[in-house]
């Protein structure tokens, strides 16, 4: 199971939901403006202009990977009572698709620590992540198939060490564990469409992993999953 464990952890390289574009800071544009660049780069690729598209096309590209992260990350919620939330960390991990190209996957996650506990060593952090990351995704689903048997999930409960159960939820499926073992931590994992949402915390409680699961706003993000372009 450890080694399960390990395997999921290193899987960082997925496919993803579109072409990678320029890295840099990119202003938001409207819906219009993204189509007014995709039409230019269409205009500029029939007369011969290849690399005038291709920077157009790019543009279109990394103004709807901005507005898709912007959108995604409005659902990291904010600091319960007694808590205090991080910066929100957006990012994307370029990986090469079966066809040659270069895509990105969505990685968008924030930290969430409990106020009043002055050493760092014993403070309680919760972490929330939403990603799109394919392979991972289908190593994460693969792990999950464990807890679907109930032989083997009776055999990891009755080791006392692990204690797991369903998540089906507002369009979301997976699981919730409680590690009681050496690893003590607290995982809810799950998934909607092409994205996994996973709420971790750094200590054996299920209180706190389920008070940060509640703050979610599942069915709205199961339905954000599904939109490409904010409206």
């Amino acid at each position: 199971m450890k080694k399960i464990v390990a395997m999921l952890s290193v899987t960082c390289f997925a496919a993803a939901l579109v072409l990678a574009a320029d890295k840099a800071p990119v202003k938001k544009k409207t819906p219009a403006e993204i189509e007014g660049l995709i039409a230019k780069g269409l205009e500029a690729y029939k007369a011969g202009k290849n690399q005038q598209a291709i920077e157009l096309l790019q543009q279109a590209v990394a103004a709807i990977q901005k507005s898709q992260q912007q959108g995604f990350a409005a659902f990291l919620p904010g600091a319960p009572a007694g808590w205090e939330a991080g910066k929100i960390d957006t990012g994307s991990v370029g990986v090469s698709g079966e066809d040659g190209q270069t895509y990105n996957a969505i990685n968008l996650s924030r930290k969430y620590t409990r106020k009043g506990e002055a050493d760092e060593d014993k403070q309680t952090i919760v972490t929330v992540t939403i990603h799109s990351q394919k392979e991972m995704i289908a190593a994460a689903k693969g792990m999950g198939e464990v807890y679907k048997n109930p032989q083997m999930l009776a055999t990891i409960e009755s080791e006392g060490k692990m204690k797991v159960s369903a998540i089906d939820q507002a369009g979301w499926s997976g699981w919730k564990i409680i590690n009681l073992g050496d690893s003590k931590n607290a995982t809810a994992t799950a998934f909607c469409g092409d994205l996994m949402l996973t709420v971790e915390v750094n200590k054996s409680d299920g209180k706190i992993l389920d008070q940060f699961w509640s703050a979610i706003d599942l069915k709205g993000l199961a339905a954000a999953a599904t939109t490409k372009v904010e409206k």
